[in-house]
C-alpha cells in the first residue's frame, strides 16, 4: 500500500512531466512490494536511489517550489538550443545532461549536452566530439541517429532519436525482469548493433 505522500508526489511528478507514467507506475508497485520488508521505503527514496529524479527536484516538488534545471545541479541549461526547444530534462550526471526537445516541426528528440563545467574540460569535450563522430558514421536500426550537432556551441550538444519508455534498466525494473523471449530479442538487437559498430 502506498502512502498519501507517495500518491501526492506521483501526481506532482506527472503534472511536472518529470517521470514517464509507466516508469512511475512500476516504481509505485515496487514501493508497495518493498514496504512489506521495509516500512521506511517511500517513492521519494526509490526515485533518488534509482537516480530517476534528483533529490533537489523532489524537494522542490514536495515543498511546492518551482522546479527548474537549477534544482538538478549547479549549472542551469538554456530553454533552447538553436532550433530545439527544451521540453524536459530526462537525465543529468556530473558533467552532462540529456533533455527531451522539440524541433520546429514539433518532432520530439533527445538532446545530449555537456554542462558548462564539463564543456571547459578539454578531455571530456574531446570524448564528446569523438562520440558524435562515431555515432554519425553508424546507420543501423538499433543505433540512435544524430539529427543535429553543434560541437562548437556553448554548451556543445548532439540531437539524437528520442526513445520513449526509459532505459533498458528502467524497463527491467518496471517489469521485475524480462520474459525469456523478450530478453533474447533485446540481446539479439544489441549484438547486431555492436557487430555493426565494430565492422
Amino acid at each position: 500500500m502506498t502512502t498519501g505522500t507517495d500518491t501526492a508526489l506521483a501526481h506532482r511528478l506527472l503534472e511536472a512531466g518529470l517521470v514517464d507514467p509507466l516508469l512511475l507506475q512500476g516504481c509505485l508497485g515496487e514501493v508497495r512490494t518493498r514496504r512489506g520488508a521495509d516500512p521506511e521505503v517511500s517513492l521519494a527514496l526509490l526515485l533518488v536511489e534509482r537516480r530517476i529524479v534528483p533529490p533537489e527536484q523532489l524537494e522542490a516538488l514536495l515543498y511546492g517550489r518551482q522546479v527548474s534545471f537549477e534544482d538538478a545541479g549547479s549549472a542551469a541549461l538554456p530553454d533552447r538550443f538553436g532550433e530545439f526547444e527544451v521540453v524536459r530534462e530526462l537525465e543529468r550526471g556530473g558533467m552532462g545532461a540529456v533533455l527531451e526537445v522539440r524541433d520546429n516541426q514539433g518532432n520530439r528528440l533527445a538532446l545530449k549536452t555537456l554542462l558548462p563545467g564539463g564543456a571547459a574540460d578539454s578531455e571530456l569535450l574531446a570524448r564528446f566530439q569523438r562520440e558524435a563522430e562515431l555515432t554519425a558514421r553508424l546507420d543501423h536500426p538499433h543505433v540512435v541517429r544524430i539529427h543535429a550537432a553543434a560541437l562548437e556551441a556553448k554548451p556543445p550538444y548532439l540531437v539524437i532519436d528520442h526513445l520513449p519508455g526509459g532505459t533498458l534498466q528502467e524497463r527491467i525494473a518496471r517489469a521485475n525482469g524480462l520474459p525469456l523471449p523478450e530478453s533474447l530479442s533485446v540481446a539479439l538487437k544489441l549484438a547486431s548493433a555492436l557487430q555493426h559498430a565494430h565492422a
